[in-house]
């Protein structure tokens, strides 16, 4: 558990950098991390779920990306996260960032005018909010387990 934690984190870590300040999440780092959490999960024998949360993530995802509410690499990281947790653990970290968009909105405004112009800087990052969530997730989890 504790190296499904830690490579969710690696994984959302760059995510949340890319996206905060560029605004773009790159295929070259999801589109490996899709295939890499397939390949561990069916390591440990944990294929099925990861399958689930593949494709159950970027069924229930391509409707808000369609509409614009998400963007492609939104679309993929949700992806990569079903494979890589599942698709409830998932659908909680999605869940618990856009529950903490209220509260980071400001601040990631202002920390992104350093990075992008200002009309992207408007626009809310959401892989920074979950990235937070799956800290606060992760850090839930490991009490838990201790």
């Amino acid at each position: 558990m504790v190296h499904d934690v830690l490579f969710l984190f690696i994984f959302l870590a760059v995510v949340a950098y890319q996206d905060l300040t560029t605004r773009l999440i790159r295929d070259w780092w999801t589109l490996p991390w899709i295939a890499f959490f397939l390949f561990y999960n069916g390591v440990q024998h944990h294929l099925e779920p990861s399958i689930i949360g593949l494709v159950g993530m970027g069924v229930l995802l391509f409707i808000p990306g369609l509409l614009g509410w998400l963007g492609g690499g939104d679309w993929k990281m949700g992806m990569a996260l079903g494979a890589g947790g599942g698709l409830v653990p998932a659908l909680l970290l999605f869940a618990l960032g856009f529950l903490l968009a209220p509260l980071l909105k400001t601040w990631l405004q202002r920390v992104s005018r350093r990075y992008v112009d200002e009309e992207n800087a408007k626009l809310i990052p959401v892989g920074v909010l979950v990235f937070v969530a799956d800290i606060l997730f992760s850090v839930g989890v490991l009490m838990i387990e201790r």
